[in-house]
């Protein structure tokens, strides 16, 4: 996919995540973990997003499920928009869950701590209640995949091939839930934490 494609669908659902985002939004009280302190210093959500997208060097792919299992957070819990305050957080915790659903080789979520200026218990604690909301529901199929690609591509002006649209939906204890083989291992050092510099996305407890 030319990278200009690929930003405008990555940009699209970003679009589609803010709308999602409005004050006043409740969440049940088991997801309270995602709420940001109201005197946390929040960034744009697009720039966020970005910046973790190019941390964790996460393809296209992996951000269409991403989009499918934070579409299915929500039924789960019922709630049609979310608390401007909780959309990075959620975003943050959909991603780390869907790296690891569907890759072998994961940004570790102590780096996403130090990026985002949290804990790192806070962060596994995030993963956890989307898993615990989702109830452990990852399976991504064929369909649900095939839906969200064409839609977010369809929001594009020039017309969009799926780069990895499953050839067949793999059984349940796949590892690999898109029918995808692993990503490569990088032919690079092993990765170390960043340092403690924080990149202007910090979101202090």
């Amino acid at each position: 996919m030319p990278q200009g494609m690929a930003c405008g669908v990555f940009d699209n659902v970003v679009s589609l995540v803010t709308t999602l985002a409005v004050d006043g939004a409740a969440l049940p009280d088991e997801l309270g973990v995602f709420l940001a302190p109201d005197d946390a210093p929040l960034p744009a959500f697009g720039t966020f997003a970005l910046a973790m997208r190019r941390a964790a060097k996460t393809s296209l792919p992996v951000v269409t499920a991403q989009v499918v299992l934070l579409e299915r957070l929500l039924k789960k819990v019922k709630a049609a928009q979310v608390p401007r305050r909780a959309v990075h957080r959620l975003w943050l915790a959909s991603l780390m869950v869907a790296e690891k659903a569907t890759q072998d080789d994961v940004f570790p979520n102590e780096d996403f701590a130090v990026l985002c200026g949290m804990p790192v218990a806070h962060v596994n604690a995030m993963e956890r209640a989307f898993l615990t909301a989702v109830e452990w529901d990852l399976y991504v199929s064929e369909d649900e995949y095939a839906r969200v690609a064409d839609a977010l591509q369809s929001m594009t002006k020039a017309p969009l091939k799926s780069p990895s649209r499953p050839p067949s939906a793999p059984p349940p204890s796949s590892p690999h839930l898109m029918g995808r083989p692993p990503r490569p291992p990088r032919r690079e050092p092993p990765r170390t934490a960043p340092a403690p510099r924080r990149v202007g996305l910090a979101m202090d407890l």
